[in-house]
């Protein structure tokens, strides 16, 4: 009995020993921590995977990944006030401006050119050095627009799928040949200001000057761009339905939303690039998300810009994007066989992904919501597109005189 006992002693006596040992060994890594959206489902999961095998092959820094519910830029706002701010952070650029200073950030731009990290391949509205003359954030999440169609009611109505190119006047012509009153209509149309903003783009036009600091609600551009977008309903009628339960024959969406819905549709759909106006040109939102660096203690910055590096290698990083049906951020990584495979297998994402070479940056969230006014009153009929964007442009210039300092 007291040799078990001695025995049993020694056993544990190693164990403690051992938990020791591995507790040091954990305690001299770096460890990273990561703020992201992705806190249940696929997302999660292929995240998770991908942080798993960084731990796994780099003995110097360990990354803690949280994914969190309601994610939102309150939760950045709060951790600036308390200070309580993870080591790499998931932003929408347009969330919040404040975070975009030295004070805050550490410029992704500043180390890509100190290591070399090659940043010419990424679409024009992912690596876009637009905030305070920096890139801030590593690029990581990108979508386009395109038309999704239901293929059934365009054969009932003896209509082709649609041209790779087509006008504005194609457009309508198609959705009035899809209308039949009270049944069915050509197009449902989503009145978000970010999805109106691309028609206006779309037509030559913009509602802020290329530095952002005035207000061009005024534009001719903009404002024909925005009376034609009304007139799909109350000119031509082809407004209305449901695309989901096949009462209405067009839609147009980012990718995220076609995959989170194919599933339940009774039709064939079907997807085609967005039509531009005659002398027009192709113009889409980025949709575009990224990671940031928060300053910390430079060896935390460090770890954390070395995580990214690895993260971003394409043939690793394309999984993710065949995974989860995200857009890849870079013509690199659209160029592994692992997305090309994808694309062949998945072919209603060419018309998104002909249109990232097109795609341009968000523009600021209050700016939006001041133009989703003026295109309230324009398709409701209550103002005309000239004089709802002349009634909104001094408010919009006030705006951007008191966030530019003017």
């Amino acid at each position: 009995m007291r040799r078990v006992g001695r025995n049993n002693g020694y056993w544990v006596v190693g164990l403690v020993l051992s938990c020791l040992l591995v507790a040091s060994v954990v305690s001299a890594k770096t460890t990273v921590e990561i703020w992201t959206p992705f806190n249940s489902g696929v997302h999660h999961d292929a995240f998770n995977a991908l942080v798993e095998e960084f731990n796994e092959t780099h003995t110097d820094i360990y990354v803690e990944h949280y994914g969190q519910t309601g994610f939102k830029a309150e939760k950045y706002v709060m951790g600036m006030l308390s200070r309580v701010l993870p080591d790499i952070g998931w932003v929408a650029p347009s969330w919040i401006m404040d975070l975009y200073s030295d004070d805050v950030l550490v410029p992704i731009d500043d180390l890509a050119a100190r290591d070399g990290f090659d940043t010419s391949s990424f679409w024009p509205g992912a690596w876009h050095v637009r905030v305070n003359g920096h890139q801030w954030g590593m690029p990581f999440e990108i979508g386009s627009d395109a038309v999704v169609y239901n293929n059934d009611l365009f054969s009932y109505a003896g209509l082709a799928s649609p041209k790779p190119t087509w006008t504005w006047d194609d457009f309508v012509s198609v959705a009035r040949k899809l209308t039949v009153p009270k049944e069915t209509y050509g197009f449902q149309r989503l009145s978000a200001n970010y999805q109106v903003i691309q028609w206006i783009w779309r037509n030559g036009g913009n509602i802020v000057s290329e530095d952002e600091t005035k207000a061009t609600f005024t534009d001719p551009k903009a404002i024909e761009a925005l009376q034609w977008f009304a007139d799909l309903s109350l000119v031509h009628s082809v407004v209305g339905g449901n695309f989901s339960d096949g009462t209405a024959a067009m839609f147009v969406s980012h990718p995220g939303w076609y995959q989170a819905n194919e599933g339940y549709w009774s039709f064939e759909p079907g997807t085609a690039p967005t039509p531009i106006p005659q002398g027009g040109t192709r113009a889409s939102s980025s949709y575009y998300k990224e990671f940031v660096l928060f300053r910390s203690t430079p060896e935390k910055q460090e770890a954390a810009w070395t995580f990214l590096q690895w993260l971003m290698e394409p043939d690793r990083i394309a999984e993710w994007y065949v995974t989860t049906g995200y857009l890849p951020v870079s013509r690199e990584i659209l160029m592994t066989s692992t997305y090309q495979f994808h694309l062949m297998e998945n072919p209603w994402l060419n018309p998104y992904v002909a249109e990232l070479d097109y795609t341009r940056d968000q523009i600021d969230d209050n700016v939006l919501q001041l133009f989703s006014e003026a295109v309230s009153l324009a398709v409701s009929g209550k103002m005309t597109a000239q004089g709802a964007m002349e009634a909104m442009q001094p408010t919009v210039q006030l705006y951007l005189d008191e966030k530019y300092g003017l």
